[in-house]
């Protein structure tokens, strides 16, 4: 057979017999690594949650001030220590620039609920912002409440640097709102973000414990975040 002047040779006798590739059914979706790996996990949100407490040793100085004055104590005056008895409220953002987040979300509200305690740990959801409303764990949606005064609040969102521009979606002006709203019941704020710190506006890294959601975050980084923004001492 010629075509165009060539001679078009007849195929292969083999290629008569090759059967067709049978279709992929059991393909297996590549695996994301976390944003967090496990292992490293509880100790960040460990340093994260916890809040100072007059738990620690005796102070000496005033307690021997108060003896040598006949003074009645109350309390035993102790040094402030770490503890994480005051539980946390954690707030999950659940818009839609979290969504390709979503496995680390359930891996750090899982992780939050071993740290703190199962009964010491309230999962709220919301959109945009939590003052825009949130819901509880059973679907219950209602306006948000700070909790007890001391209880730190954990945030995990995109602080509306994702996902598309929508009328759901909190800006900068929001938060510092609800900044102000968390300072006022004494509660510290903390949020995880998923973004690097060049994204963050630079309003909330004054008002919020502005935490990189990221494999290179380390414990001492969270001390400084904390310590740069301690709220007065609350007993």
């Amino acid at each position: 057979m010629r075509l165009h002047g060539r001679t078009l040779l007849p195929p292969p006798v083999w290629l008569q017999e090759v059967l067709p590739l049978e279709a992929d059914t059991e393909h297996t979706p590549l695996e994301v690594p976390p944003l967090i790996e496990p292992r490293r996990r509880r100790a960040l949100l460990s340093t994260a949650l916890a809040t100072d407490a007059p738990e620690g040793r005796p102070l000496m100085e005033p307690l021997v001030r108060a003896i040598a004055r006949a003074q009645v104590l109350t309390t035993l005056p102790r040094r402030s220590r770490p503890t994480l008895r005051r539980g946390v409220q954690l707030l999950v953002d659940v818009g839609e620039g979290m969504i390709p987040f979503d496995s680390d979300v359930r891996s750090m509200v899982e992780g939050v609920r071993r740290c703190a305690g199962e009964s010491k740990t309230t999962v709220l959801s919301f959109t945009g912002s939590p003052q825009w409303g949130v819901t509880s764990a059973d679907g219950e949606r209602r306006p948000w409440s700070p909790p007890l005064r001391g209880t730190p609040l954990l945030l995990l969102t995109d602080l509306g640097l994702g996902g598309p521009p929508t009328a759901h979606r909190a800006y900068e002006a929001e938060w510092l709102r609800f900044a102000a709203a968390a300072r006022h019941a004494g509660c510290p704020l903390i949020a995880w973000v998923p973004y690097p710190p060049q994204r963050w506006p630079r309003a909330l890294q004054r008002k919020l414990v502005l935490l990189h959601w990221d494999g290179a975050t380390r414990a001492s980084a969270i001390r400084h975040r904390r310590t740069a923004q301690r709220p007065e001492r609350i007993p």
